[in-house]
């Protein structure tokens, strides 16, 4: 069962990297088609109300989006078909706790005004993470004292602006027991 499962994750890499536009140069393309297929032994879609998935099955990707899925699907007049064999393509995943950012780590208890977005470059090659099938994540601000700060959501494929999808995802607070390890600096309301 492990064996399956380490060859079904290396298949699905294999497919998220050759979609990518490093796969496609080189596969021997200059540049990403603007519309190109890619054929594969399994294509999960994950869509609501029809199977999960195709076998033997065809993407029609059109600008960088999904057009189409299926086993038999139109393709317009000299569509470039990637083949990859026995591959399975799945769609990213997202990674719901990340340490792409470094934590909070002042010294007050409570830090709303810490935002995980200052800390993520939007310019720095994710490549690693996207070859593991990651392409959205949200970066966490910690779970350092009472309020840790602000969490995101960022989009790894993509540069600049466009990369951050929120940049206000939530304000964390935690109520475990490191929320009430004593701060560093202490602020009284009354002198003692």
């Amino acid at each position: 069962m492990h064996r399956r499962i380490q060859k079904l994750g290396l298949a699905t890499v294999a497919a998220l990297w050759a979609m990518s536009n490093a796969g496609l140069a080189m596969a021997g393309a200059d540049k990403t088609p603007a519309t190109y297929a890619v054929r594969a032994k399994r294509i999960y879609t994950m869509a609501d109300g029809e199977t999960w998935f195709v076998d033997n099955g065809l993407m029609l990707v059109r600008d960088g989006k999904i057009a189409a899925i299926g086993a038999d699907i139109d393709l317009p007049a000299y569509t470039k078909i990637i083949d990859l064999g026995e591959a399975v393509i799945a769609p990213g995943f997202v990674l719901a706790n990340s340490t792409i950012v470094p934590p909070h780590s002042a010294p007050d208890s409570v830090g709303p005004q810490y935002r995980a977005i200052d800390g993520f470059d939007p310019y720095l090659n994710y490549d690693r993470v996207i070859a593991g099938g990651v392409t959205t994540a949200y970066l966490n601000p910690g779970n350092h004292r009472l309020v840790s700060g602000q969490g995101a959501v960022v989009k790894l494929g993509a540069e600049g602006d466009a990369a951050i999808l929120r940049d206000d995802g939530d304000l964390v607070i935690n109520l475990g027991e490191r929320a009430f390890d004593p701060p560093s600096i202490q602020h009284w309301l009354v002198p003692p």
